[in-house]
């Protein structure tokens, strides 16, 4: 649709099962709250929560052991 104003929502995304290493509560609330859900397909609406807001689950059966440890600093772990 060319001359129509888009809009892009850009996430590096990966499984529900590994924790973020930075903290994405704020921009949650942020997208919840405003009007941008409401202005998307209901199917891509659906796969955004899915793959940027849900929250974290436990990893499958044989997945890799990701070993942590606390950071100080602007990333909540460092791996």
């Amino acid at each position: 649709m060319s001359g129509e104003d888009r809009r892009a929502i850009l996430n590096a995304v990966c499984p529900a099962w590994v924790r973020s290493m930075v903290d994405k509560q704020a921009g949650t609330e942020r997208y919840r709250a405003s009007n941008m859900a409401a202005q998307l397909d209901p199917q891509v609406r659906d796969e955004i929560e899915a793959l940027c807001h849900a929250d974290r689950i436990p990893p499958p059966a044989g997945a890799p052991v990701i070993l942590e440890k606390q950071f100080v600093g602007p990333r909540k772990i460092q791996i």
